[in-house]
This record gives structure tokens, sequence and C-alpha cells, in this order.
């Protein structure tokens, strides 16, 4: 005997599943016949949607209600979907209602509970018929279990693929056309260089050096005015001539055929005296100051981790008021390498004691050439400054730094150039990493890369990680060696 499934679908059969041509109806059993019912509430729902614009719901909608309508023009009110085993009908169902004995448990103004009543009446005028709800949604298949009532879940290989709504695809066509902006762009890409090159790390080794203690600063202030004491021997104060000469305006040499003029010896004046006591006072006094500033000097003389990178324009644009900054990320202070004719990492000294004054031999030659040098006006009452010196006008293609080159280490500093040219020789920044002294043993951090440009949509944006080796160094040892040093001129080493 002929074995038939008789089904009871939802909307969603017709709005988000293949075409029913498509569906693998075999996964449901070995059934000779099944049989599709529509009732009215699931075609009120086709008919409501086939008019909404012209998304695939609506195109659907609109498919489903042409098969309803070819189902409705036969005089059985039945449409063949497919032929072969299973044969799957399509069967309207006009009159009917809702099954009474349900009323008090099903919402009949919820078209579910409309579609599971339709199939609880059927099932109990068509006895021993294999009758079922068939849906993908929570709602009938929930109200046919409190019922009762036997439901066939859509399994979700018969689904279609999501749909890309209206608002999507305006959002992947603002994509593609942002992504062919994208193209005729500037294109920032970043190699590092040096030790940094293979690993993309910067690493390295750096002494840190602590501030001297109030204890030692006093020890150290002790021990600098005991070995420099100021000085109360000022020399001869009795003016007088050299000896030997032949007469008081000065001796010829006739073998030599030269003139000697006369010398005369001049005490230091009490003006020279009360200078240099003032001098030496004030040398003191700034004396303290240098030792609390020593661990920061000897920070800036370290010979501290160095990064070189490469920045090129590989887009198909220039970049125009393009701005690279570079910021520390961590417990340190970026700053780029001094110039050639800087000084920065040169090592202290302090400074050295005023000299007392002890008198001075004087002949008569050294006033005359004291007067003529007063009498000669300077070279700079004329000079005008050079071309060199003179402010230059800035080239649109370089880099300047903005607003200017930081003198000490910072937290981060920018270049800026007005048309970054494409597609030509990269650009080398450098670094010098300064670690903070109140870091210990290792540093872990990272220097972050920014470009930015009016005509470009997104930042370039790239992470170079450091780690740094820190050991401690001894401040108060190199203050030291600095007073022991302070009368041969020494630094420290």
């Amino acid at each position: 005997m002929a074995k038939t499934l008789t089904l009871f679908p939802d909307t969603n059969l017709f709005l988000q599943c293949k075409a029913l041509q498509e569906i693998d109806w075999g996964s449901l059993g070995e059934f000779d016949t099944i049989d599709l019912v529509v009732t009215r509430p699931v075609q009120a729902e086709i008919d409501k949607h086939k008019g909404k614009g012209s998304g695939r719901t609506s195109t659907r909608a609109r498919a489903a209600s042409s098969l309803i309508g070819r189902a409705l023009d036969d005089a059985n009110n039945s449409l063949v979907i497919r032929t072969g085993r299973p044969e799957v009908r399509l069967l309207l169902r006009i009159g009917g209602r809702p099954s009474e004995r349900l009323v008090q448990q099903l919402d009949y103004a919820e078209p579910d509970d409309q579609l599971v009543g339709f199939v609880a009446e059927y099932r109990d005028v068509h006895l021993g018929e294999d009758a079922r709800v068939l849906t993908h949604d929570i709602g009938p298949r929930a109200s046919a279990k409190v019922v009762g009532v036997p439901c066939q879940p859509i399994p979700d290989s018969w689904l279609l693929a999501s749909e890309t709504d209206e608002a999507e695809r305006r959002l992947k066509s603002v994509q593609a056309d942002l992504e062919r902006y994208k193209s005729a762009e500037p294109c920032i890409s970043l190699v590092l260089e040096g030790d940094a090159k293979d690993s993309k790390t910067l690493t390295g080794d750096y002494v840190v050096y602590q501030a001297l203690t109030a204890d030692e600063i006093e020890a150290l202030t002790l021990t600098l005015q005991s070995r420099f004491p100021k000085q109360t021997d000022f020399g001869s104060q009795e003016p007088k001539k050299a000896p030997g000469k032949a007469s008081e305006g000065g001796a010829f040499d006739v073998a030599l055929f030269s003139f000697e003029p006369a010398k005369h010896f001049a005490p230091a004046s009490d003006e020279e005296i009360d200078r240099y006591k003032t001098a030496f006072a004030a040398w003191l006094e700034r004396s303290p100051k240098l030792f609390r500033e020593l661990h920061m000097r000897l920070q800036l003389c370290q010979s501290p981790p160095h990064l070189l990178m490469l920045l090129s324009n590989m887009g198909s644009r220039p970049a125009e008021s393009a701005l690279v900054t570079f910021s520390a990320n961590g417990s340190f202070l970026i700053q780029p390498p001094p110039k050639d004719d800087e000084s920065l990492y040169q090592k202290p000294a302090l400074e050295q004691p005023p000299a007392p004054p002890k008198g001075r031999w004087t002949s008569a030659f050294d006033l005359f050439t004291r007067v003529g040098a007063l009498g000669q006006p300077t070279q700079s009452h004329f000079d005008l400054p050079h071309l060199g010196q003179m402010r230059r006008l800035r080239d649109d293609e370089e880099f300047y730094y903005r607003p200017s080159r930081p003198s000490l280490p910072v937290q981060e500093f920018s270049l800026e150039c007005a048309l970054w040219r494409h597609q030509i020789d990269a650009h080398s920044f450098e670094i010098d990493l300064h670690v903070r002294p109140s870091e210990t043993a290792e540093l872990r951090g990272a220097i972050k890369v920014e470009v930015h440009a009016t005509n470009m949509t997104e930042a370039f944006i790239d992470i170079v990680p450091v780690r740094v080796s820190v050991q401690t160094g001894n401040t108060y040892e190199a203050a030291v060696n600095l007073i022991d040093g302070l009368g041969r001129s020494s630094r420290i080493p």
C-alpha cells in the first residue's frame, strides 16, 4: 500500500528554503507521496510579503504566490512539484478552521498557533494519517509540542545561504569604492636595519645611574672643598723691576740686533683678589648642583640602544602633508641621535676652581699691544651673517622636525614633509633609546610608528618591540673619579 506523508508547511519553507524542486525530500524517510498542504494563514503571510520591495524575501514570496496560483487553477487545487519517488504535490486547503478543542490551549490570533490548530483539526478528521507541521521556527514547534501535534523540523541543509540585505549590499559597495580609493593612495612600508633587521626587535644593554642622596652630596662637597681650598696667597705685594737690565728703558743686544724692553712686576690688585673670592664662592655654590644633576649627565653620556628604520611610500600617489610620529611605550624615552657637531654624549667633568691672582710681569710692548687692540674695531662689528646661517627655504620633499628637533629625550617626537614622493628611495630615521632611572633588570616595551597624510584614508601604524638589559651604574664612584681627576682636567673613564 502506498505510503503518504502529509506536511503543513510554515511560511519559511517558501521564503527561506531552496526551490521546492531542489529539496531532498527523500531525507524525510521512505514515502511514496508527500503532500504539502498550504493553509489560509500561510497564504496570507505570502501575500503580505510579495509586495515588499525587490529583496530576496519579496522575490521568493512572489514565486510562491505563482505556485499557489497555479494550484488554484487546478480543479483539485493541487500542483505536482516533483515526480518519481516520492512524488511531491502542493495542495491548497481553502476552507476549514483550526481545531475547536484546542481553543483554550492555543492563541489563534497568532499565525503559528493557527497552523498547529489546522494540523490538529486535520488529524482529528483523518485518523491514522501521518500529518505533521513542517517548520524551521521555534514558535510553531513549541506550540505543537504543547498540544501533542507531530512536527517535522526543516533541515538546515534545505535553507538558502544568508541573505545579503539592502544595507549590507550598500556596505559592500561602499567598501569596494573605499578599496578602489585606497589603491590610489600613498602606501607606507617600514623596514628595520642594523641589529634589529633580523629579529624585528630592538635589543641592547643600558646602564642606569641613580641620583645621589643628600648625605652623599654633602660628603662629596666637603671632599671637594678640602681638595681645593680657597687660596689666600696672592704672591708678592711689592712692585719691582726685572733684574739685570742695562737701563730703566731696556737693553740693546748688539749681537742679536734686538731690543728687550724692561719688565715690571705688578702685584695682584685688591679688585682682582675680590673678583677671585667672589668667583670661588660661586664655584663652591655650584658644586652641589652638579652633584645633584650628575646622574642625569652620566645618563646622557651613555651610548644608548640605537634603532635605524627605513620608511618608504610604495603607493601610487605622493603623501601630502605627511606627519611621521615616533612614540615610546614603556619605561624609556626616545630621541634622535646627536648631529655630527653636537656633543650630547660627551662625558661630564667638574668645573675647574678659579685660579687665584698672583700678579704679573708687564713691559711697554704689552701696553702698546693692548692700546692697539682697543683702538681696532672687532670684526664682528661689520660681519654680515653667513648665508649658511640664514634661515633657508624649506624643501617640500624633505622631512623637518615638528615643531623642532628635541634636544633631550622625550616621550614622542614628529617629523613632517609637505610632499613625500612615491616609488623613490626610502627615508632613513634613527632613534636612540634612553631608559628611565627607575627601570632595572630588563626593559620590555615598544616604539610605535605612525604616519598620517591628508590623502591617506587610514593612518599607517607599526610597532617595533623593545627588549633591553638594564644594569645599575655607580654614581658616587663616578663623582669621586671626577674630583680625583679635576686637577688633571680628566674625565670619567
